[in-house]
């Protein structure tokens, strides 16, 4: 299987670089006085503007979507005292279930997109002159890419939380209690220990989420600085001479 994707992400490569070259030749002509080092240099940059916002927008997209999932099962409360009678233990059962569920396609489809985005960046970056612009496009790629995975560890942080929590709602599904005082009273004092412990991974489980969090917010702020920086060279590069 690996060597099936290593294959496709070459071709990928191979295409674009015909891209780029068919480019180059097509506009040559038209530069007159620019150099063919510059007029590669202002083609690829226009392609990799073009990227980094199909990219942006993706990402927005994805966003949107993450956030509005989150919303949901934030909603539901699944192990809040007032939704801890059978009925609602049932509901989010299966609540939970589908929510994990899409945070494993969420992020199945992100890497397929990552590693496409990373073959773009390579083949942008293989092919630019040295030119001030090149370590520019190789940073904001490689901050783009380190960000998908920052992101990608918290998702798949909260992937860990929402297994616990299927596991604490599944224990009182097939375990005899009632809701007294806001909480579940078992029958058995083992049956009590294995809530109180099941419940009680959980809070690990959020700190290292807070924490991935955190270090994802840190790694955005990064790729919005080199944006930035990108966007200003680009804007340099179209003003009038």
């Amino acid at each position: 299987m690996l060597g099936i994707q290593n294959k496709k992400r070459s071709a990928r490569r191979i295409i674009l670089t015909i891209l780029l070259t068919g480019l180059a030749i097509g506009s040559a002509p038209a530069a007159h006085a620019q150099t063919k080092e510059e007029t590669l240099a202002k083609i690829i940059t226009i392609t990799a503007s073009n990227l980094l916002d199909s990219a942006m927008h993706v990402r927005s997209a994805r966003a949107a979507d993450f956030n509005e999932h989150i919303a949901a099962i934030n909603q539901a409360r699944p192990l809040e005292a007032a939704n801890l009678d059978s009925a609602h233990v049932n509901q989010n059962i299966s609540r939970t279930l589908n929510f994990i569920e899409y945070l494993k396609q969420y992020r199945a489809s992100g890497k397929v997109f990552i590693n496409q985005f990373e073959d773009s960046i390579f083949i942008l970056v293989s092919n630019y002159p040295p030119v001030r612009e090149k370590h520019l496009i190789k940073d904001l790629g490689d901050a783009y890419m380190a960000d998908d995975k920052a992101f990608d560890k918290y998702v798949s942080a909260l992937s860990t939380i929402y297994s616990q929590v299927l596991d604490v709602l599944l224990f009182l599904h097939h375990t005899p209690y009632e809701v007294k005082n806001n909480a579940p009273e078992f029958r058995s004092a083992k049956d009590n220990g294995e809530y109180r412990k099941l419940v009680g991974q959980l809070d690990d489980l959020q700190k290292q989420a807070s924490s991935a969090a955190a270090a994802s917010r840190k790694s955005t702020a990064i790729v919005q600085k080199k944006l930035r920086e990108f966007n200003k060279i680009e804007s340099n590069d179209s003003s009038p001479q």
